[in-house]
Order: C-alpha cells, then structure tokens, then sequence
C-alpha cells in the first residue's frame, strides 16, 4: 500500500469499515477490503472480509480459502485489462479510478466466472480507495514509477489520486443499482477510510521523525562524551 502504517491497525480500520456499511445498509450481507501496494507493482491483496448474519446481529471474520487476491495478492501486470484473458472488476477500479456495480450479473461482462465458466455470481459493488496525491507525496507523486496498461500508456498519469484500496460489498438479488443511495453510502465511505489511513499514516511518520531524533541526540551525546 503506498500509505504505510501497521498491518494491525489497518485490519481494524477495514474491518470497522465493513461494520459500518453492513449494519447501515439492510440488503448488503458481506464486505472485504482489499490494499493496492505502492507502483510499480500495484500488488491488490485481501485485507479482512466480514459477513453478517440473518438476524443482522453478527459478523463473522475470515479470508476465503480458495482465491488469487488472499496473501501474497495479485500484481497488476496479472489483473489488468489486458486482450485475450477476462476482464476483471478489479481492473476497472484501480486503472480507471472508478466503481463497478454488478446490478445485474448474468450480464456482468467483468465476471470472471461468468466468462471463463459460464457461472454467474452475485450482486455486488466495487469501490476504489482515493487519496490524494499532494497528501502521499511531496512531489505530488512525479517521482513515482506508475504501471502500465496493456496499450503502453501509463495509468495515473494525469490524475489527482491515487487508489490505495477497494471496498468490495455483496448484495441480496435485485437490490443494488448504479448511482443508488447504496453505492453513494459505499463512495462516501471510501473516502473515510482513505483520510482514516492517511492520518494513521501521518501519526506513524511523527513517531518515527521523533524516534530517529532521538537516536541522533543520543549518537551526538556519546561522541561528544
């Protein structure tokens, strides 16, 4: 992730996101989080998923057994667009910066089962992460090496953010629709998490300014010592 801050903190922050919009939204019944590491590598890997029960009481904690974005993830030389290999939803989100709503998924053409088996899943929406260039960097990022896509352009080039994670939240039948109060929830949310992680961010990058400090008055005490 190109914000950096401790794994722990940042599974709580994910999980208590996937809290939010599960017990906010009645339809919505599992939630995961995803990082997308720093460029060039864009690794996209699972953080925490969280399903609630019927009684809309309880959530239930654990990564899938079985799939390509568990630890260690999925680099995005492997998951972008690319002629030749299906299209993923994950790609649409990191490369275009965009969300993707499957409303209605038997014709959800960024199905990866439903391309490669002919299986449809479920109803769900896929929201990116945004930070902010000038808050990650003081270069506003032109130092960075960004990817990429499969025509030779690079992404990111021209924009303003960066995608730093995806919210991934899963439907009852029928009940989720492009640009609906649901998906607006969801996009308002990111958001909070994406200034969450960057204050923790922050915090971290004090404690370590004020960390080495102190190891470089200690340094100066013994030579002078």
């Amino acid at each position: 992730m190109t914000i950096k801050i401790d794994n722990g903190i940042l599974e709580k922050a994910c999980k208590e996101i996937i809290e939010t919009i599960l017990f906010c939204l009645p339809n919505a019944y599992k939630g995961t989080v995803y990082r997308i590491g720093k460029p060039p590598h864009m690794i996209a890997k699972r953080i925490t998923s969280g399903s609630i029960d019927e009684d809309r009481k309880i959530i239930s904690w654990g990564l899938p057994e079985i799939s390509e974005y568990n630890p260690p993830g999925k680099k995005f030389i492997d998951y972008r667009d690319q002629p030749g290999r299906p299209l993923e939803a994950m790609a649409w989100c990191v490369e275009k910066q965009k969300s993707w709503t499957a409303e209605a998924p038997k014709n959800d053409r960024r199905s990866v089962r439903l391309q490669v088996e002919g299986v449809w899943e479920d109803f769900h929406h896929m929201e990116p992460v945004l930070v902010r260039k000038d808050d990650l960097y003081a270069d506003n990022g032109s130092g960075h090496e960004y990817p990429r896509n499969s025509k030779g352009e690079i992404i990111w080039k021209d924009c303003d953010c960066e995608v730093v994670g995806v919210i991934k939240i899963h439907f009852q039948p029928n009940t989720i629709k492009k640009e609906s109060p649901d998906t607006r929830v969801i996009k308002r949310l990111s958001r909070s998490l994406g200034t969450e992680l960057l204050s923790h961010q922050l915090r971290q990058h004090s404690l370590d300014a004020m960390s080495q400090l102190a190891k470089d008055k200690l340094q100066s005490y013994n030579i002078l010592a």
